[in-house]
């Protein structure tokens, strides 16, 4: 891409037409951010949101859920342990969905990209 603009930074038409879509990538990049970390955090708090809708009154549960349905070999109630696993997994998920907004955003860029190569030639 490097080369690419090099390249086509003399003409104003290519210039133009490069400034535009890189704009576009750009924009499009931090929408699947954004909707990539809104997912994220809607994941991690839908059980807890369930919970809560359909909690009754008649219902004696004391028991502390993990934001995510999993199981350890080990007890997860007790109090600085299950403050560590929220926070574990919370940036668990954060840093997955970061990777997955990262790779999607590179991966239309660089299609952007061979368009823009494609209709200056």
């Amino acid at each position: 891409m490097d080369n690419d603009w090099r390249e086509y930074i003399n003409e104003d038409k290519h210039l133009y037409l490069m400034t535009i879509k890189a704009n576009v990538a750009r924009f499009t990049s931090n929408i699947l951010l954004s909707v990539n970390a809104i997912v994220a955090v809607l994941y991690l708090l839908g059980d807890y949101v369930i919970r809560f809708v359909f909690f009754t009154e008649n219902q004696n549960d004391t028991l502390r859920q993990l934001p995510i349905k999993i199981q350890f070999p080990f007890e997860t109630q007790q109090s600085p342990t299950f403050e560590f696993l929220v926070v574990t997994l919370f940036l668990h998920v954060a840093i997955h969905a970061c990777t997955i907004a990262i790779l999607n955003g590179l991966m239309l860029t660089l299609v952007t990209h061979i368009r823009i190569c494609i209709c200056i030639f």
